[in-house]
């Protein structure tokens, strides 16, 4: 799995309907999201892949977290 295109997916969902979407890291902090998802979020889109989750294992491991807080 890309990891780093799941990452841009969810912004794409989180964001307000726009007619032609630009992915925009530094739009992330105005997001209503939850800062514990922004950070999982910020950690797929790392400019390097080893700043990535390695693994979906991984990705999937962090949002339980985030859903047992």
């Amino acid at each position: 799995c890309d990891i780093f295109s799941l990452g841009v997916l969810w912004v794409y969902l989180a964001k307000p309907y726009e007619k032609n979407f630009k992915f925009n890291i530094e739009e992330l902090d105005t997001l209503n999201l939850p800062k514990s998802a922004k950070t999982i979020i910020k950690k797929m889109l790392s400019k390097s892949p080893e700043g990535r989750y390695h693994s979906i294992t991984m990705v999937a491991e962090e949002l339980k977290n985030l859903w047992d807080e």
